[in-house]
């Protein structure tokens, strides 16, 4: 009876082991589509990275561009302007001092010649 009870014990190990691989091939093979499904989203996003790169990349003129308006507002940093010529502005013109500023540097500092532009 023992040898029947280790037969029986064997072909059920057998039947179970062979229900295990038959389970095991759809697993892998799921699995196997989401890892190249994985691999599409993982492609596409570093394409989309690389693109927003290029995207932020500036052109020569873009580069000359800034480097005008860099150089032109040092050039108005160093324009002296009068502090009662800024207040005057703002009272009279009722704009901000940022402006007034502004305005007054592009003008040299000319507080008749700011007016004159400001008024027409």
């Amino acid at each position: 009876k023992m040898a029947d009870v280790e037969e029986n014990d064997l072909e059920v190990d057998e039947a179970e082991a062979g229900e295990a691989s038959a389970d095991a091939a759809p697993k892998d093979k799921k699995h196997n589509t989401g890892a190249a499904d994985l691999e599409r989203v993982s492609d596409y996003r570093e394409e989309r990275i690389v693109k927003a790169k290029k995207t932020y990349e500036l052109t020569p003129k873009q580069k000359e561009a800034n480097e005008r308006k860099a150089q032109r507002a040092k050039e108005l940093a160093a324009v002296v302007v009068n502090s009662a010529d800024i207040d005057l502005i703002v009272k009279e013109l009722e704009m901000a001092a940022e402006a007034a500023e502004h305005a007054l540097r592009e003008n040299g500092g000319n507080l008749v010649e700011t007016l004159k532009r400001l008024t027409n």
